[in-house]
C-alpha cells in the first residue's frame, strides 16, 4: 500500500467504525456498471460537508487490490449487488486528495509537478521488474504498466476543484490544472489503462474551451444528481433510524437539516450535521461558513439586481425564480442574480426545486 497508489482501506474501516455511519456503498453498483465504458468518467459534484470524502474512501476501499476488502464491506448494501465479487480489489487505485497539496503552505504552482513525481515513484516501486518507467514521465509510465502487465487503473480525485476555490484568480494554474486532467484521461492511448475516473468537489467540471474541455465526463450535481440522488445526503428513513439509536426528535431533524429536494427524493438532509447533532445530541447549526459565501455576501448587501429583497423573500419562507442556465460553473464573481443564486446552490446555501426552477432556504440551519 501507498499514499497514492493502493492507499488500502483503513479510510474506510475507519468511517464505519462511527455509531452514526450511514451505509451509502450502493454507489458502487452504478460504478461497476460504467467500468470501461464511455460512462467511465464521473465528476460528482456536492455541498459541503455532503460526505465526499466519506464516498472517495469507499470507492478507494472497494476496487484496490492492495487489501482485501469483502469483510468490511459484508454487511452493507453492495455485497448484495450482483457486481460486488467480480469487481472487489480487482483494480490498481490511484487517490489524489487535492486539499492535501494546498494546505501546508507550499508553492502551489508546485503541485501538478509534485503530483507526477509522487505518483510515478510509488509507480516504481511497485513494478520495479519493469525496466525505464522512472525516466518517460507519469501518462506514459502508466501505459508501460497495462501493457506489460494488464494492469487497469481505478483514479479517485478529492476536492478536485481545490484549484478554483483557493485560487479563483490564477487563471494560468487553473488552465495547468486542467491541461494535466486532460492529458491523463482524454488521450485514446489511455484508453486501456482507465477503468474508472471518480472526481469529487463542489463545482462540476470546469470548461475552457472545445479544446481543452474535459467533456467526456459525466456530471451529478446539487442541480442534477440523476440516478444518484439517494446518496447525495442522508434520506429520512436513515435519520429515523438514527434518531431513534440516539433517542432523538425526528421532528426538529428535519426543521434543522433536512429541505434539500430532487426530482425522485423529495427530502434530502444535510449528513454531517445530523451526525454531528445525534453524537452531541443537540440541534444547533453546524455549518461553517466559507470563503466563498463570505465574498457573495457583498453582492447582497449591495443589491445586485435586487438581490437583496429576493434573499429576505427567501428567509420569509418564499422561493424565488432562478435561471441555472446562467451559471458558468466557476467561482469568478456573480455578474446576475441567477449566477449568485446557483452559486449558492452548489455549495448547498439553497436547494432546488428542478421542477419549479426556483431556489430557496432548505432550513433552519
Amino acid at each position: 500500500m501507498g499514499i497514492f497508489l493502493n492507499p488500502g482501506n483503513i479510510g474506510f474501516e475507519q468511517i464505519v467504525s462511527e455509531d452514526t455511519y450511514v451505509d451509502k456503498t450502493g454507489i458502487i453498483g452504478y460504478l461497476n456498471q460504467w467500468l470501461n465504458k464511455s460512462t467511465r468518467y464521473v465528476c460528482v459534484s456536492r455541498a459541503r460537508r455532503f460526505g465526499k470524502t466519506v464516498a472517495a474512501k469507499t470507492i478507494q476501499a472497494y476496487y484496490d487490490n492492495s487489501c482485501d476488502s469483502r469483510e468490511l464491506f459484508a454487511p452493507y448494501e453492495i455485497a448484495r449487488v450482483p457486481s460486488f465479487e467480480a469487481h472487489i480489489n480487482k483494480y490498481d487505485v490511484i487517490g489524489l486528495d487535492l486539499l492535501s497539496f494546498f494546505l501546508h503552505g507550499e508553492d502551489p504552482k508546485a503541485f501538478i509537478e509534485r503530483i507526477k513525481a509522487e505518483v510515478l515513484e510509488e509507480i516504481c516501486e511497485k513494478w520495479s521488474d519493469i525496466d525505464g518507467l522512472k525516466d518517460i514521465g507519469l501518462v506514459r509510465a502508466l501505459r508501460k504498466v497495462n501493457e506489460k502487465t494488464g494492469a487497469q487503473f481505478v483514479f479517485v480525485i478529492d476536492e478536485w476543484d481545490a484549484v478554483f476555490r483557493y485560487y479563483p484568480k490564477d487563471e494560468s494554474l487553473q488552465s495547468e490544472w486542467i491541461h494535466f486532467l486532460r492529458d491523463m484521461f482524454k488521450q485514446a492511448n489511455m484508453d486501456k489503462c482507465v477503468a474508472l475516473v471518480y472526481m469529487t468537489g463542489i463545482l462540476p467540471v470546469k470548461k475552457y474551451s472545445t479544446q481543452s474541455s474535459l467533456n467526456q465526463f459525466f456530471e451529478y450535481t446539487m442541480i442534477q444528481p440523476l440516478e444518484l440522488e439517494k446518496y447525495v445526503g442522508f434520506l429520512p428513513s436513515e435519520v429515523d433510524a438514527l434518531c431513534e439509536k440516539f433517542d432523538m426528535d425526528r421532528a426538529e431533524a428535519a426543521n434543522w437539516y433536512d429541505g434539500y429536494t430532487f426530482p425522485h427524493e423529495h427530502h434530502v438532509y444535510n449528513p454531517c450535521s445530523v451526525a454531528k447533532a445525534m453524537k452531541s445530541h443537540t440541534y444547533s447549526c453546524y455549518w461553517t461558513q466559507t470563503d466563498t459565501f463570505e465574498s457573495l455576501l457583498k453582492y447582497i448587501n449591495i443589491d445586485l439586481d435586487g438581490i437583496y429583497n429576493d434573499v429576505m423573500h427567501m428567509i420569509g419562507g418564499g422561493r424565488v425564480d432562478v435561471d441555472i442556465s446562467a451559471y458558468d460553473k466557476s467561482f469568478t464573481m456573480p455578474q446576475n442574480k441567477s449566477h449568485c443564486f446557483s452559486l449558492l446552490v452548489h455549495i448547498g446555501y439553497l436547494g432546488y426545486d428542478a421542477m419549479a426552477s426556483q431556489v430557496f432556504i432548505p432550513n433552519e440551519e
